[in-house]
């Protein structure tokens, strides 16, 4: 299998590092990031390649999101959270509505692989996201003829540190709601119940949990960080039981929860990043993203974002503020392709903290790449000391083979007669003329 990168081989990804966009796009735009018609108009025509390797993902018959395709025997990447219903498909370019199914999840990065019986489509060329710096033109692809979006990349491809996963955890807004602030114990693992917040006679309440309660464990699954507890509640649903294991002072407790359902949230600074356009239910948590200010919808999500020649960078994966949108770069991407088409499903709490290693395990793999060197060392200088020998023996061997020639060319001058020993005819004895 393979995955189109827009450029001849990775090694040649230098060549189109720190490009701006065309100077008569640039200039086109005149400037603006607003979202007119006349900036869409402009780019529109740059995407009529992208949009062959386009679908609109269907779930139930209702329009949901859409996807892109990388295979072009029917293998289609889209956002997973958008999915709802159990009959998935897909509307193609050329109007065919086959059916499709998932094939594989990444929770890590809000991705689905979608699988339908189609063998002719076009997969789309990826571009790595580099190539569009801090300020370069942008536009989404949607499921129109019209570009969905425009705006530029406000933040280049970073990645998110765990310390901002904690302040802005990823949790799906209809997932399961236990009505407690936690906090991260201070004394040891597990999550500390810190209050009940504003939720009032709620879940947790209800089922006897108290502050200053800890939480170790969730359906047997231990918790140790905050993150980790919030996005293990939020993959329940609303009446689900769950069961705890906590501590209590001395005592350690099971006490079972029925979940209730996650209030809206309704504060000032939501309402102003909903200005513009509703903001995805998953909009945060992910490990890699590109930021741009276009003012995408959700739907619009699982689709391509390209520059200003028409080259993809990624998809756009979340509706995340008022003048924030994300996208999965396509360098981040690639390496996840192959997992997704082999149906391997990432879950996130597997991928988010399965591959934290604690320090002891750390400590150990530091020691063994130590070892290791020290080996690769050792190595190197006993096949050094060999490399040494061996030009030593050769030295050795090209004298004894000059010497040797030397030897021979002096015996060849010994077997040729001296001038005084050659006799002229005059000088023959007699006996030797009778001969």
């Amino acid at each position: 299998m393979k995955f189109g990168l827009n450029i001849k081989s990775l090694g040649a990804a230098v060549l189109i590092m720190g490009l701006q966009p065309t100077v008569a796009h640039a200039q086109g735009l005149q400037g603006s990031t607003k979202l007119s018609s006349v900036n869409v108009d402009l780019v529109s025509s740059v995407l009529t390649k992208v949009k062959k390797s386009v679908v609109k993902v269907k779930s139930n018959d209702e329009f949901t999101c859409m996807g892109t395709v990388i295979e072009s025997d029917g293998y289609i990447l889209t956002k997973a959270s958008e999915l709802r219903g159990d009959k998935i498909s897909c509307e193609l370019p050329d109007g065919r509505v086959p059916t499709a199914k998932i094939v594989a999840k990444n929770e890590v990065f809000d991705l689905a692989l979608l699988k339908i019986d189609v063998d002719d489509l076009i997969p789309v060329e990826w571009t790595l996201s580099n190539s569009a710096g801090l300020g370069s033109w942008v536009a989404s692809v949607g499921p129109d003829k019209k570009a969905a979006a425009v705006g530029v990349v406000s933040v280049a491809a970073r990645d998110i540190k765990l310390t901002d996963l904690d302040q802005v955890p990823a949790v799906r807004a209809a997932g399961g709601y236990m009505g407690i602030l936690p906090a991260e114990n201070p004394e040891g693992p597990g999550v500390l119940v810190q209050s009940y917040g504003n939720e009032k006679n709620g879940p947790a309440e209800k089922a006897g949990l108290k502050i200053d309660d800890v939480i170790v464990a969730i359906n047997g699954k231990p918790v140790t960080k905050v993150l980790e507890f919030r996005e293990t509640v939020a993959n329940y649903n609303p009446n689900d039981v769950i069961t705890l294991k906590v501590k209590r002072s001395s005592e350690e407790l099971d006490i079972q929860v029925k979940l209730g359902k996650r209030p809206p949230i309704a504060d000032r600074s939501d309402f102003q990043n909903r200005m513009g356009s509703t903001l995805s239910d998953r909009r945060t948590g992910f490990p890699n993203i590109l930021q741009h200010d276009s003012v995408i919808k959700p739907s619009d999500c699982g689709a391509p974002l390209v520059d200003l020649d028409g080259h993809v960078l990624g998809i756009n994966i979340a509706r995340a503020g008022r003048t924030e949108s994300y996208a999965i770069p396509s360098e981040t991407l690639l390496p996840l392709l192959p997992g997704l088409l082999a149906g391997k499903t990432v879950t996130r709490q597997l991928s988010i903290f399965a591959v934290l290693p604690s320090e002891a395990d750390l400590r150990k793999q530091i020691k063994e790449s130590e070892d290791n060197l020290r080996e690769l060392q050792r190595s190197l200088a006993i096949k050094r000391q060999a490399l040494a020998q061996i030009e030593r023996d050769k030295s050795d061997l090209k004298k004894r083979m000059e010497e040797a020639k030397r030897v021979k060319a002096m015996e060849k001058l010994e077997e040729i007669p001296k001038p005084s020993e050659v006799k002229t005819p005059a000088e023959k004895k007699p006996e030797e003329k009778k001969k």
